[in-house]
């Protein structure tokens, strides 16, 4: 009987920040805004080195669409990703945010993937020079 592969030996652990000058974050918050991001951005966790969340009240106490998440994602060679969204809700805003996350880290790392397959030839600069030193 064939043995199949631990998924936990293939991920690494992926640590999150989370951040509020506004809102209490306290345990069941933490735990919820850690378990959505970690299933949302899972399958990229081995080039993820850090998740920082935000989470800001754009009015203040005067209401609408104005809870903000901010998510920062830190790529292992491919740079960081930054992505916001509003909502009424901490959740909704959230939900929004890692949808925005995964979409940008994914065309990330397809650009990356892209570039080294396919390496940019030099320009060529008109004069019989092809941009070479």
């Amino acid at each position: 009987m064939a043995q199949l592969a631990n998924p936990a030996r293939h991920t690494r652990p992926m640590p999150i920040a989370i951040r509020s000058s506004v809102f209490r974050i306290d345990g069941d918050l933490r735990e919820t805004i850690e378990a959505r991001v970690r299933r949302g951005l899972r399958r990229y966790a081995r080039r993820v080195s850090e998740v920082r969340v935000w989470l800001d009240d754009a009015n203040g106490p005067r209401g609408g669409m104005d809870r903000t998440c901010r998510i920062q994602v830190e790529l292992r060679w491919a740079g960081t990703a930054t992505v916001e969204s509003r909502a009424d809700t901490v959740y909704a805003a959230l939900a929004g945010a890692i949808e925005r996350a995964k979409t940008t880290v994914d065309r990330t790392l397809k650009r990356r993937r892209t570039r080294a397959r396919f390496p940019r030839e030099p320009r060529n600069l008109g004069n019989g020079q092809d941009g070479r030193a």
